[in-house]
């Protein structure tokens, strides 16, 4: 009788700890964002185009360093557990592995100077022109300098199965929760960042250096690039409808 009690109160309780934890890794990760503003407004405020390297942590992570209480370990969200490098290709031509779910890590692999990994991703659009790609038929899309008006809706770094990404609102979400294909992950970036890390949703760090949880859904309306419209066609503003999205979504808040 007391080892059937013991465990109806551990199945009544296990689940109530386990959503605890997880929302103690959320708040941690938020932690780690606000620590991320001042590394790279310090970087940023004089030439925004100081986010615009592809591979940003090879950068950013090692001064860190000479940071007080700013270790490597903030490139981590603490809720990615995993080290996986993704099935996309082959490691030996691979630069860069995008992470296999929710809570694993990216690897830049032999691409990179230090092995670098992280689960945080820059948004693609700031800076302008990825060298050498040259990208002269978005050239009007990128941030080129920092705004002040509407900041608080332009993303600068959020949970990210990628180094970074730039969405575009035409951008299908992922079909699966944590399958992607490799023509989509390349092709449809707004995947790269759509994933239930955090109950529904991902935190980010924005161009005003504030931090919030993002609901998956709402990844559509924040304002990626100049000409990203915050109303297209996966926004309940440009009418979609709730059988529209992927299942795996259908329960989550829209907007």
């Amino acid at each position: 009788m007391v080892i059937a009690i013991i465990a109806l109160l551990m199945s009544i309780l296990m689940p109530t700890l386990q959503r605890v934890r997880r929302q103690a890794k959320a708040v941690a990760c938020r932690a780690s964002f606000r620590q991320w503003g001042p590394v790279l407004d310090m970087y940023a405020s004089d030439d925004p185009q100081m986010l615009r390297e592809r591979w940003w942590p090879e950068i950013l992570v090692p001064e860190t360093s000479n940071i007080a209480g700013i270790t490597r370990r903030i490139a981590f969200c603490p809720a990615t557990t995993t080290r996986h490098k993704g099935p996309l290709g082959h490691a030996e031509k691979a630069t860069a592995w995008i992470a296999t779910d929710a809570f694993s890590t990216w690897d830049l692999g032999s691409g990179s100077s230090y092995g670098a990994l992280g689960s945080y991703g820059l948004n693609g659009w700031l800076g302008n022109e990825f060298p050498p790609y040259k990208d002269v038929e978005h050239k009007d899309w990128y941030w080129c300098a920092f705004e002040s008006h509407g900041s608080n809706q332009i993303p600068v770094l959020m949970d990210c199965r990628m180094v970074e990404g730039g969405p575009d609102e035409r951008d299908p979400p992922p079909e699966y929760e944590d399958k992607i294909s490799a023509s989509n992950y390349a092709r449809y970036q707004m995947v790269r960042f759509c994933i239930n890390r955090h109950d529904g949703g991902v935190n980010g760090l924005f161009m005003d250096w504030s931090v919030r949880k993002v609901g998956l859904k709402e990844l559509w309306t924040l304002k990626w690039n100049r000409q990203f419209d915050t109303r297209g066609k996966w926004t309940k503003a440009g009418g979609v409808k709730p059988e529209d999205w992927p299942e795996w979504m259908r329960g989550f808040k829209d907007y």
